[in-house]
């Protein structure tokens, strides 16, 4: 029995990460202590360069981000929906050099829907606004956008707080050090 009782007392004590607090003044798990660089993809070669075999590398991350935040009407779903396609296909054939990403989320039970968007600079952002103007003003007939984050470098972000003041946004400024990988 003693036996048993040292075992379980073993077990629970390897399972379960020893908390301590960091240098910042926050709890910092074993895990956190004791990590580990992911494994690289299966048949690819990592090089000192960043490069592996596939072709990726990091490099720092200027993109400009904006998420706005739709309140679908009431009973209005199926006419903003109807609009998507057109801010789509208006990215599509007009934001080739300037457009990273581009995407919407929803709508969800409740009736909002979230635009991902990305781009490589502030006038793209306005460039986007220009192209999608007369879509926007069609999709807010049928919701409205009850927030919007802008997320960038800060000198980015400063760009743009005169042409997106209309819409009350909520700026966050890209931290220093920040990347994102990239395909050759």
């Amino acid at each position: 029995m003693r036996q048993t009782i040292h075992f379980k007392l073993f077990a629970t004590v390897a399972m379960c990460s020893i908390f301590i607090i960091g240098a910042s003044g926050f709890i910092v798990g074993a895990s956190a202590r004791v990590s580990k660089a992911p494994k690289a993809m299966k048949g690819s070669k990592s090089s000192k360069d960043g490069k592996n075999s596939k072709g990726m590398w990091y490099e720092d991350d200027f993109v400009v981000n904006l998420v706005p935040k739709f309140k679908i009407k009431d009973g209005m779903t199926e006419q903003f929906m109807a609009v998507v396609p057109d801010f789509f296909d208006l990215v599509k054939a007009n934001e080739q050099d300037t457009c990273v990403h581009y995407g919407f989320v929803g709508p969800t039970e409740d009736g909002y829907i979230i635009c991902r968007e990305g781009y490589t600079s502030a006038e793209g952002v306005t460039f986007h606004l220009d192209n999608v103007g007369d879509v926007l003003n069609k999709a807010l007939q049928y919701a409205d956008i009850v927030e919007l984050q802008v997320q960038g470098p800060p000198e980015e972000l400063e760009k743009l707080k005169g042409p997106l003041a209309v819409f009350g946004p909520t700026y966050y400024p890209l931290s220093e050090g920040s990347f994102r990988s990239k395909s050759s």
